[in-house]
């Protein structure tokens, strides 16, 4: 009891200790956060150096632990091990140091976050096996690609959900303790003293970056958090040198997993890059539902922390079965309550039903019917009469795919819609492929991305006439906007011309 006390005060300590230090020198060397108006919306400038106050704080308990380890022979403990925790530690924090200062892509961070897993595999990290309710799975050739799968996921996982001043903070605090008793409880005496070090470090740190924060995590921190997270779940978790029990770990990282489940369906359903940034993730519905951050903070955190304890309960009296009915029942109830998830799983059913159908409509006579998947995920602007004139636009134009995507976080509104010609292209018929970024004056609203046919004669000059035939649903967007922005009527406006002309019989825009 008293070398966790000891390892706590000291993480605690030094976090708390160097995180004013790094938030002067984070304005020094330009690491700061500014607001943009579309995405981040914080009021003003704040540095970005958490992960590194974290890491210090996580760093110097990691000495101690060292020193106790190797005097007293801890359970769990051995120089291999450790040596890889703290390589591949300092490996992710710099991958999120580098990102935060001068900005990565999304697949350059995923190639960085794989290569520091593959370090911690290196240094004997490896699962061979999981554990599904007592049934052993053997993963063969699988267990690196799986062992690198998990850490990546529990990374990004953390990492996602960081949008709330002292979000990922709680997360981490809860996890890490939750992770710290199962290691206990299974007699891992060396990974409970990881999970009380970085917990003490974001204890120190949580001081400085509750509601309102004065420093952020930033990507190294969140990452830092999340990797070993990564890492500490797997340790805790062992039912023998290589064989992981897998449920408990899911159910405390439900909440976070959950969240990735739902982003990664939501852009794929949706014709987005799953590397495309939106505010559709939990913390950010529930501030839409009037959660200010402190009170959105603790019901994503209580969530956690039910989770956490009923993992931990279930190690206790060895019933994967109760960890899985409570992270059912939690996970339907924010579906079935529309709190968060409804309209990603509406997504996913209406694209199943309709492969469904297609598969049943085999071999009919019935002419093919083209029906487009349309969902409103916040807001209230009327956005069904542009999206219908837009598609019957489509039909006359003989364009083949549509994508539109409002995604304009600075004035509330989420509406993505997709439709799709039932008249297929053949395989040696050329198609084009256009994105087109939507503005109204000074507010990003998303995007309009069509496909279609190939015409011969000038490219540039059948391209100019689809580009003049869609100047009215320009037109007609400016005027939906401006309408909400003077909160008029939301009457038909004279102003801008229909999308389509009753008269037209061509299949090139008019």
């Amino acid at each position: 009891m008293s070398i966790a006390i000891s390892i706590v005060t000291i993480s605690l300590l030094v976090a708390m200790l160097a995180t004013p230090l790094v938030a002067k020198l984070a304005f020094r060397f330009d690491l700061l956060d500014r607001p943009d108006g579309h995405r981040k919306l914080h009021s003003k400038v704040t540095p970005l150096g958490g992960g590194i106050a974290v890491l210090l704080g996580y760093g110097a308990a990691l000495g101690l632990i060292f020193y106790y380890c190797v005097a007293d022979g801890v359970a769990g403990f051995d120089v291999k091990s450790f040596i890889g925790l703290i390589v591949a530690t300092m490996a992710i924090a710099v991958i999120g140091v580098v990102d935060d200062k001068w900005g990565i892509r999304g697949r350059q961070k995923l190639a960085g976050q794989i290569m520091a897993s593959l370090v911690a595999v290196a240094f004997g990290l490896n699962i061979q096996s999981v554990q599904l309710f007592g049934i052993p799975v053997e993963l063969g050739i699988l267990a690196i690609p799986f062992t690198v799968g998990w850490l990546v996921v529990t990374t990004n996982a953390l990492n996602l959900i960081d949008g709330v001043d002292g979000l990922a903070t709680t997360l981490g605090i809860v996890y890490c303790l939750a992770f710290a008793a199962m290691a206990w409880l299974t007699g891992n005496v060396f990974d409970a003293c990881c999970g009380l070090a970085l917990a003490g470090s974001l204890a120190g740190f949580g001081v400085f970056n509750l509601p309102p924060a004065r420093i952020f995590l930033g990507d190294a921190g969140s990452m830092l958090i999340g990797f070993t997270l990564g890492i500490l779940s797997i340790r805790s978790s062992l039912k023998g040198p290589t064989s992981f029990a897998m449920v408990a770990p899911c159910l405390v990282l439900a909440i976070p997993a959950f969240d990735v489940c739902m982003a990664v369906l939501r852009r794929k359903l949706t014709g987005r890059s799953i590397y495309a940034t939106d505010r559709g993730h939990l913390h950010h519905v529930l501030q839409r539902l009037n959660f200010g951050p402190r009170k959105t903070v603790l019901f994503v955190g209580g969530l956690a922390a039910i989770c956490s304890l009923a993992a931990v309960v279930s190690v206790l009296m060895h019933n994967e079965w109760l960890a899985a009915a409570v992270m059912l029942g939690i996970l339907a109830g924010l579906v079935l309550s529309r709190t968060f998830g409804f309209h990603e799983c509406k997504l996913l059913l209406t694209r199943f039903g309709r492969a469904g159908g297609s598969l049943l409509a085999f071999g009919s006579s019935k002419p093919p019917v083209a029906t487009p998947i349309v969902t409103q995920m916040n807001g209230r602007l009327e956005w069904e009469r542009l999206w219908y004139a837009l598609v019957e636009f489509s039909q006359v134009c003989g364009i083949q795919t549509i994508q539109f995507n409002v995604s304009s976080p600075s004035i509330g509104e989420e509406y993505h819609a997709s439709w799709e010609s039932p008249h297929k292209l053949a395989a040696d018929q050329r198609q084009w492929r256009t994105e087109i970024p939507l503005f109204a004056d000074d507010i990003n609203v998303g995007q309009l991305v069509l496909t279609g046919q190939a015409l011969d004669g000038a490219t540039f000059q059948w391209l100019s006439e689809l580009l003049e035939g869609l100047r009215p649903f320009e037109m007609q967007m400016r005027d939906l906007l401006e309408m909400d922005r003077f909160d008029g009527p939301e009457t038909e406006t004279s102003a801008s011309p229909p999308l389509v002309r009753s008269n037209s019989q061509s299949t090139t825009p008019v």
